[in-house]
């Protein structure tokens, strides 16, 4: 089975100065607005309203970006005031060629049952955020759990894992998504 990881990275800066560094830095990239069909071939930036902040944005990094290519657009980010607050998260979406529902319930069967040790492990390395609800066989179908796979799936062809903190510190991102 093949499968793939994209990355959402939510941060506080100005919108004005990213963009200004990433075009400077030959970054092609799409704002929310300007979103087309072939959106996972390059870098989306929107505004992330969750965050409660004006600065707050959202960067998704597509599946096909490299640990080079987010290496250099988290260069980018160093240069720049970037800051988080309690609300930034970073979720790694893990996309497969197909699933079928079998094939999803039994990750969710597996996420519940280890859910505690991966948060665990998380926090002993100082990678969790504790922002989402725990999934269980209650809630799996809801949007803001700590694995969301169903409704994801059906939007995205993803599964979300939920639990990261969000950083511009490339070694962080690579022990959270492995790319």
């Amino acid at each position: 089975m093949l499968f793939k990881f994209g990355i959402e990275l939510e941060l506080l800066v100005d919108q004005d100065l990213l963009i200004n560094s990433l075009i400077n830095n030959n970054i092609e990239f799409v704002q929310k607005s300007d979103i087309i069909k072939n959106k996972e071939n390059c870098l989306v930036i929107k505004p992330e309203i969750t965050l409660r902040d004006p600065l707050g944005l959202e960067l998704n990094f597509p599946p096909n970006y490299t640990i080079s290519d987010i290496s250099k657009v988290l260069n980018i980010l160093k240069l720049l005031p970037v800051t988080f607050n309690s609300r930034c998260a970073m979720h790694i979406h893990v996309s497969f060629d197909e699933l079928t529902e079998e094939a999803i319930s039994r990750i969710l069967s597996y996420y519940i049952e280890h859910q505690t040790s991966i948060i665990e492990e998380a926090k002993l390395i100082n990678i969790f955020a504790d922002l989402n609800e725990l999934v269980s066989m209650d809630n799996f179908n809801k949007r803001r759990i700590c694995l969301n796979t169903i409704r994801a799936y059906k939007k995205y062809s993803t599964i979300e894992h939920r639990i990261y903190k969000s950083t511009i510190d490339i070694d962080e991102i690579m022990i959270f998504s492995g790319p």
